[in-house]
């Protein structure tokens, strides 16, 4: 939804393209904060401050954590710094309570670890709902049904993780936000707009430094549950690791720390009181519990009030042909400092560089860590102290200051150094003892990539999934590197080209190749290939087989029915097999009969004609050949010639017709007049040169004689106390059996109701069962 300026929600705005347009009414004049809360299925919600800066077009990314989840928690492992859980709880019946205390527990990996690791340093989070509680829905009223929750807890030491927390105003999410404004950092943790806190008036922009933070949503039978009548108890696990800023030492028990919920619009977040942590536990984690009173973000955090909303950093003094980067941390009075890890290119050209902070605590020092590249070593650092007034700092670049960034080329070559050619690659970068790491994608045998100049790196090379070169550079200087360009031999097979020839295909089909491409390697590749038959002999070119490798497949011919002609076969793709062809004749595959209809009667009363086949077991398909498969049909046609063009030979066939017949009194009635039992067809059956012959019996059916059936019906009135009587009518289902068919009969009477209980007995007109 979208906030206005006045903090209200005033539309909902849907995204096309992955991309959403707005524009400032006039009257309104940046710079604007807007709040925005972005949701799509599948991925938490996210919430941000955008800042409209200027009068002119700007652009704001958002980034989406996903949630795959199933009953337990995520599927393939969990997003890095999110913890989700995902499931039912239980039953609330009649009474409207919850019948046991019920729980509900996250494991949330840490961001700095391996997503999907069972490392005993995640940290859980436990929410339990008391015996006896009710859940309300929007309206107050109690919920009954199945109870599922859906729960997510975060490790917010990850700045990718808190951007997209509700309340931020971190811009665009990420950190930074792009035109001609610059790129905006927001210090020490994230910046938030409170309300309620101690020694605050009203609500106000400060900073928060956290130490855990979840959600929770529920629903009963698809409801939403927005109340409950008892609080629910949340015990959060707490890493020893994390620093109490206030006083720059890791937090222990007997320390407190502030209880935050974010309201309704996502925008500001509420104080709800102080929370003791306790332990340490024996496996060393502390932990923290408090009631939970409504369902929303809860965060644990620390918060400063006196910041400045925007500051800025200039530094002068630099060469216009070098990029500078910018690593900012908090120097808190406790001597804890605040690192925010990820570099910032600063912005600007000529000898003055720029970059824009938000919620700067006032009166703090910053350190600054300054490098010449994106993952180069330190070039140098200073410090800088933030006015009461928020005046911009000013630092001076030292003399002589080079850049560490080095242009290369690199270029996939086979092992004699001559280039691949076209080839999809991806490369990735990694520099040691730097966090963030580097990657490129090519169409080609080439990639033009940045590197430090002075630090060892490590560039590994990717096809169809699998390592195909790697090489670790020592700088600039390597001896691999020559004139700027770095030859990196990779092990990529040879395409090989393989045909079929194909004979007696019928035009309009389809032949599906479905292939296991290095099939004994270590990395072997699923591919899969339509291709339309426009001619019944026609040659068939598969070109990504390939060559020394061993390839598994499977070849089917399609129309309306995918019939397997080559079923998992495995071969080595030597030099030799390269470029020949197989010949394959599809002709057994398909009859094309005629199929004529013998009517007993003259009249040629219209009918229905069905043809299905039955697909031979296959434990890997939908369809495991319990079910038939519709081929052909064709209603209330009189029509005795039809020429289906397509049915599947040594499969059974089987056809079915059907007449609708009416009594006297327009009662309907579909029945069998006709069938060709389950047949395996034959060759012979092939291009209409022989005929399926199916007898048709469309004579009048007998009309049995008219009879009355009694039926009683029990009426209990309700207990009326305004009008005298009330007229509704009951509608009756009686079955009707017609030999091998049952129809069933809906008949409606009216009936005046009074004080009492009523019994009438009606005669239906019914045709007596045949």
């Amino acid at each position: 939804m979208i906030i206005s300026i006045e903090g209200k929600q005033v539309n909902i705005a849907k995204f096309t393209g992955g991309i959403f347009q707005f524009a400032l009414n006039k009257g309104y004049n940046p710079p604007i904060d807007l709040p925005l809360v972005v949701s799509a299925s599948g991925y938490d919600t996210f919430y941000t401050v955008i800042t409209l800066s200027q009068a002119q077009q700007q652009e704001f990314t958002f980034r989406l954590h996903k949630k795959t989840v199933d009953g337990t928690g995520s599927k393939g492992g969990p997003v890095s710094g999110v913890g989700i859980k995902d499931t039912i709880l239980g039953f609330i019946g009649e009474d409207k309570k919850v019948p046991e205390t019920m729980r509900i527990k996250t494991e949330t990996p840490r961001a700095t670890e391996i997503p999907g690791s069972s490392s005993s340093s995640a940290l859980s989070t436990s929410i339990s709902i008391e015996k006896g509680t009710v859940l309300y829905n929007k309206k107050g009223e109690p919920l009954q049904g199945e109870l599922q929750a859906k729960s997510s807890s975060y490790d917010v030491s990850n700045p990718t993780v808190y951007a997209n927390l509700p309340g931020s105003l971190l811009p665009g999410g990420s950190g930074t936000t792009s035109g001609s404004s610059g790129r905006v950092v927001a210090l020490g943790g994230f910046p938030v707009e409170i309300s309620g806190a101690p020694g605050t008036d009203g609500s106000e922009k400060t900073t928060f430094v956290s130490a855990g933070m979840l959600s929770l949503d529920m629903t009963v039978n698809g409801v939403p549950v927005d109340s409950f009548s008892k609080p629910l108890s949340v015990t959060m696990e707490m890493s020893d690791s994390i620093i109490n800023p206030s006083t720059g030492k890791p937090i222990k028990g007997g320390d407190t720390i502030d209880l935050w919920s974010i309201d309704k619009d996502g925008t500001t977040w509420k104080w709800e009181g102080r929370v003791a942590i306790k332990g340490p536990a024996v496996d060393g984690k502390l932990k923290a519990d408090f009631p939970v009173k409504h369902l929303s973000y809860w965060n644990l955090d620390w918060y400063y009030s006196e910041v400045c909303y925007y500051d800025s950093l200039k530094v002068t003094g630099v060469s216009n042909s070098i990029d500078l980067y910018v690593e900012p941390s908090i120097l808190y009075p406790s001597g804890y400092e605040a690192s925010y890890y990820r570099r910032q290119k600063m912005d600007g050209t000529g000898s003055l560089r720029s970059m824009v902070f938000m919620n700067v605590p006032k009166g703090y020092k910053i350190k600054f860590k300054f490098y010449t590249s994106q993952y180069g070593a330190l070039a140098f650092e200073d410090t800088a102290e933030v006015s009461n007034d928020c005046k911009p700092m000013v630092l001076q670049a030292p003399s002589g200051l080079v850049s560490d960034q080095f242009k290369l080329m690199v270029i996939a070559t086979d092992s004699t150094g001559v280039p691949i050619g076209p080839e999809w690659l991806y490369l990735y970068g990694s520099v040691e003892g730097v966090y963030e790491s580097f990657y490129a994608y090519s169409q080609n045998d080439t990639f033009d990539i940045s590197i430090p100049a002075a630090s060892k790196s490590t560039i590994t090379i990717y096809s169809n999934g699998r390592v195909v070169g790697t090489k670790t550079l020592n700088g600039k200087t390597d001896p691999a590197i020559v004139k700027g360009i770095l030859k990196l031999p990779v092990d990529i097979p040879a395409k090989c080209t393989f045909k079929a020839s194909i004979k007696g295909a019928l035009t309009g089909s389809y032949v599906y190749l479905d292939a296991i491409l290095d099939s004994k390697g270590a990395y072997p590749r699923r591919y899969s290939q339509y291709y339309y038959i426009d001619k019944e002999d026609t040659t068939l070119t598969f070109d990504q087989f390939l060559k020394d490798r061993f390839v598994k497949f499977s070849l089917y011919y399609v129309r309306g029915v995918q019939i397997p002609v080559i079923k998992d076969y495995e071969m080595f793709m030597s030099g030799q097999i390269c470029g020949n062809s197989v010949k394959i004749d599809l002709k057994s595959f398909f009859c094309r009969p005629k199929v004529v209809l013998n009517h007993s009667s003259n009249n040629r009363n219209p009918v229905n004609v069905t043809i299905r086949t039955y697909p031979p077991a296959n434990p890997d398909s939908a369809n495991p050949g319990k079910s038939p498969y519709t081929l052909f049909t064709r209603n209330n046609t009189t029509d005795t010639v039809f020429y289906p063009e397509a049915l599947p030979a040594q499969w059974p066939v089987e056809i079915i017709v059907t007449g609708t017949h009416y009594d006297s009194c327009s009662i309907s009635r579909v029945v069998e007049v006709g069938r060709m039992e389950k047949k395996v067809l034959d060759t012979s059956y092939v291009n209409w040169n022989k005929s399926i012959t199916v007898d048709v019996d469309d004579g009048e059916l007998e009309i049995p004689e008219v009879v009355q059936i009694p039926v009683n019906i029990s009426i209990d009135c309700p207990n009326l106390q305004i009008t005298p009587s009330i007229t509704f009518y009951y509608r009756l289902i009686v079955p009707i059996s017609t030999g091998t068919t049952v129809s069933y009969l809906w008949v409606k009477q009216f009936y005046t109701c009074r004080r009492g209980e009523h019994t009438n007995s009606v005669f239906m007109m019914l045709r007596q069962a045949a």
